[in-house]
């Protein structure tokens, strides 16, 4: 699956686009935030995380568990790791209602922000079949490192893209 540290705040709010504009808050993940998180999850992907993997995520496995919050409502999380000099986006997935509405966008740049000066690359898998991420993520400058052959459950290929800073 295309599947936070200290230092700058990430709590502020963000405005997208006039046309589709919506304000929602970026904050760090709370325990109190995944039965929101997992409906999300399972709504986005076919092979969905469990509760108990993303508690591992919030407790002691990532470097950053981001939300994004509106009115209350978890619209979408991004996660990600940072581990000698390489970042990696473990997971991303926004509520469909909020979808290509600037949600992503703006976690995936908080999250660079985050990682700007800690790592030299950041890295992703993305399913192959994925061509809307793909071209998500080449507009944040990623590009096709390599196929991981049946990397999913399903038999299913992956994208290996990477950033460097």
């Amino acid at each position: 699956m295309e599947r936070i540290s200290s230092g700058a705040s990430t709590s502020r709010e963000i405005s997208t686009s006039p046309e589709n504009e919506i304000n929602f808050t970026i904050r760090k993940c709370r325990v109190e935030d995944l039965d929101q998180i997992l409906e999300i999850e399972k709504t986005s992907f076919p092979n969905p995380y469990d509760r108990s993997l993303f508690t591992h995520f919030l407790t002691e496995g990532a470097s950053g568990f981001l939300v994004a919050e509106k009115e209350g409502m978890i619209i979408g999380y991004l996660i990600f790791t940072n581990q000698r000099k390489l970042g990696t986006i473990v997971s991303i997935a926004v509520s469909p209602e909020y979808r290509r509405r600037g949600v992503g966008r703006r976690l995936l740049e908080a999250t660079l922000n985050q990682l700007s000066g800690k790592v030299n690359i950041v890295e992703l898998q993305v399913s192959a079949k994925n061509e809307d991420a793909i071209e998500f993520y080449r507009k944040f400058s990623f590009r096709q490192t390599a196929i991981l052959r049946m990397y999913y459950p399903n038999g299913e290929d992956a994208i290996l893209m990477s950033r460097k800073f």
